[in-house]
């Protein structure tokens, strides 16, 4: 369990939503997910970027 906190890693975002790590990328090769990768390292996300991503796709 990962608690509240604004940076997470690719790893804590996984853990977060439940999705396999393979398809997070996928979101991210194809821009459906809001990420970040500053000059070509690590990917990070922001909480509340992920939550509203989570609650927009979730709308009906």
């Amino acid at each position: 369990m990962i608690t509240k906190k604004e940076i997470l890693t690719l790893d804590d975002v996984v853990d977060l939503l439940g999705y396999t790590k393979g398809y997070m990328i996928q979101l991210m090769h194809k821009k459906q997910i809001p990420y970040y990768k500053p000059t070509n390292g690590k990917p990070f996300f922001k909480y509340s970027e992920i939550e509203e991503w989570v609650f927009k796709k979730g709308k009906k």
